[in-house]
């Protein structure tokens, strides 16, 4: 059973950008996280349960990514959480996260 996250969370560490992906109720699946920045919409989507891999290419924002997969894989026992330091392209720009597990509402 998915849990969703507690209100401190939604009111304190997240972004309403965050709140808005449309993360599956009713099963897990693997959410890739293009510029995930400290990682807000990571620390959202763990919460109900989904394994992460964000990608940030700034080292700035590197260092606080890693310390937020921490914080989560320690407080939260969320094992499956990646960190890679990666551009996903040259150009700034915008997307929605998806589910990578193939399922067809994916």
């Amino acid at each position: 059973q998915l849990q969703p996250p507690t209100k401190e969370v939604l009111t304190m560490g997240s972004w309403v950008e965050c709140t808005e992906i449309p993360l599956p109720q009713s099963y897990v699946c693997t959410l890739l996280d293009v510029g995930a920045n400290i990682g807000a919409c990571m620390a959202y989507a763990s919460a109900y349960g989904h394994a992460v891999v964000a990608l940030e290419p700034l080292e700035d924002n590197l260092q606080m990514l890693e310390a937020t997969a921490t914080l989560i894989r320690d407080e939260h026992s969320s094992p499956w959480l990646r960190v890679v330091q990666a551009a996903a392209a040259e150009v700034s720009g915008s997307g929605a996260m998806r589910c990578l597990d193939g399922r067809p509402d994916s």
